[in-house]
């Protein structure tokens, strides 16, 4: 994994976070703020710096467009 990609994987976008696989995709899934990239139907991917704005923000206690 590159750690200077703009554009992140779920796996790469959890590490970042420091968080589960499995409560990044129950964000994806019930906050409308986290910030996320749909690819087709059911693939995600992340912006680091979208992800860098939204933990600076608060995370999921601020709404906003973060894409």
């Amino acid at each position: 994994m590159s750690s200077d990609r703009e554009i992140l994987l779920a796996k790469e976008a959890a590490i970042k976070l420091r968080i589960s696989l499995q409560r990044l995709y129950a964000l994806v899934r019930t906050d409308r703020s986290f910030p996320r990239i749909l690819v087709g139907r059911r693939q995600y991917r992340f912006s680091r710096s979208a992800l860098e704005r939204w933990l600076a923000t608060g995370g999921s206690k601020q709404e906003g467009n973060y894409e």
